[in-house]
C-alpha cells in the first residue's frame, strides 16, 4: 500500500495562484488536498482529519505555524509540518524544527525532495533539505529537544516496533525476520523500556497517535 496516497495534505498558503500550483503538482500523489488561507482554516482542517501533512511557506506563515505547532499537543489528531523556505534566512526554520516541525525544504528543492520528505516522515524520521541548516541543528544538538521517543530507535528496533504495533506476535516476527523467538522477545522488552510502556496495548496507542507508517 502506498501510504502517501492515503494521507491528507493541507497547503497553508494565502496566495491562490501559488496554492493552486502546488495542488496541481501534487494532485497525482495525494488522495486528499485542501488549501488553508489562514490559521483558523488550518486548525479546522487538522481537527477533521486523522493524519495531516501541513505544507507551509515559512516566509508567509512562519509565526502562525509555530503557534499551531505549540497548540498541536492539545489536539487528538496527528499533524506533520513541512516547511518551505523561499528566502535564505533559516533562523525561524531552526526554531520551528526545534518545536516540532518535521520537514524542511529550501527554495531550490524539487518535487522529488518533497516526496522524499513525506516518505521520511512516514518512517518516523525528520527530513531537512539544507546541509547548512542540518549541520547547525546537529552541531548544536537542538534537533533532539523535541524528538519523539520512537525517533531514537535503531532501524531494527523501529522495524519490530511497527510489526508489534500492527499486531504481529513474537513468533510471527521471529519467523519473518529469520531471528529466534528469544531475540525478538529481547527486542520487545527493550522497546517497552525505551518507550516507557508497560504492554503492547500502550505501544499500539502510541503508534496510532504518532507514527504515520503504522497505518
Amino acid at each position: 500500500m502506498n501510504i502517501i496516497e492515503h494521507l491528507s495534505l493541507v497547503i497553508f498558503e494565502k496566495r491562490p495562484l501559488f496554492a493552486e500550483a502546488i495542488r496541481y503538482m501534487l494532485d497525482s500523489i495525494f488522495y486528499d488536498i485542501k488549501i488553508a488561507k489562514n490559521k483558523a482554516d488550518v486548525l479546522t482542517l487538522i481537527e477533521q482529519q486523522s493524519i495531516t501533512i501541513v505544507l507551509v511557506d515559512l516566509s508567509m506563515h512562519g509565526e502562525e505555524i509555530l503557534d499551531i505547532i505549540m497548540r498541536k499537543k492539545k489536539l487528538i489528531t496527528r499533524m506533520f509540518v513541512i516547511l518551505i523556505n523561499s528566502h535564505n534566512d533559516e533562523t525561524l526554520a531552526f526554531k520551528l524544527l526545534n518545536n516540532g516541525a518535521y520537514g524542511y525544504l529550501s527554495s531550490t528543492s524539487t518535487k522529488e525532495s518533497l516526496v522524499q520528505s513525506i516518505e521520511a516522515i512516514c518512517q518516523g524520521k525528520k527530513y531537512i533539505d539544507s546541509e547548512s541548516l542540518k549541520s547547525t541543528l546537529y552541531t548544536n544538538k537542538k534537533i533532539n529537544t523535541f524528538s519523539l521517543p520512537h525517533e531514537k530507535l535503531s532501524d531494527r528496533e523501529y522495524q519490530i516496533f511497527i510489526m508489534i504495533a500492527k499486531g504481529s506476535t513474537v513468533g510471527e516476527i521471529a519467523e519473518e525476520l529469520y531471528l529466534s523467538v528469544k531475540t525478538i522477545s529481547t527486542y520487545r522488552k527493550r522497546l517497552l523500556d525505551k518507550l516507557s510502556f508497560v504492554n503492547n496495548a500502550e505501544l499500539v496507542q502510541y503508534a496510532l497517535k504518532n507514527v504515520i507508517g503504522f497505518l
